[in-house]
């Protein structure tokens, strides 16, 4: 699952963690395009040229 989001302040804590494995941030650009599912290379363009200014 891929989630945009943004950290104002503070530290990223898992509210469920009986029911998420953990997570890992990235930064638009970052992202291994190859590792991801067919699914997840949609969202990510979608999101990588929404944000493109973001970089």
């Amino acid at each position: 699952m891929v989630y945009k989001g943004t950290l104002k302040s503070g530290k990223l804590t898992i509210a469920e963690p009986d029911k998420c494995l953990g997570y890992e941030r990235y930064k638009i650009g970052e992202v291994e395009e190859r590792e991801l599912s067919n699914g997840a290379k949609e969202l990510y363009k979608i999101v990588r040229e929404k944000y493109k200014d973001l970089k």
